[in-house]
């Protein structure tokens, strides 16, 4: 990915674990991305994500997004 943003997956991976880690399995996290200059504009994206006892995939699902949304 030259020249594009790349989320760093291990930073969000420890802030994802530290923040979730007594999160009870079967609820969901709202990952979502907005645009930082036009309050007005809808979510770049809103996606819903299952906590099922794998913080990692919660992880990776919101690194994706994150770099998407850079």
């Amino acid at each position: 990915m030259a020249g594009h943003l790349q989320a760093d997956e291990a930073q969000i991976s420890t802030f994802v674990h530290a923040i979730f880690k007594h999160a009870t399995p079967g609820t969901f996290i709202s990952l979502r991305a907005f645009d930082q200059t036009d309050r007005g504009e809808p979510p770049l994206f809103i996606r819903g994500i299952a906590i099922n006892g794998d913080l990692g995939k919660v992880a990776k699902e919101a690194a994706s997004l994150a770099t998407r949304a850079g």
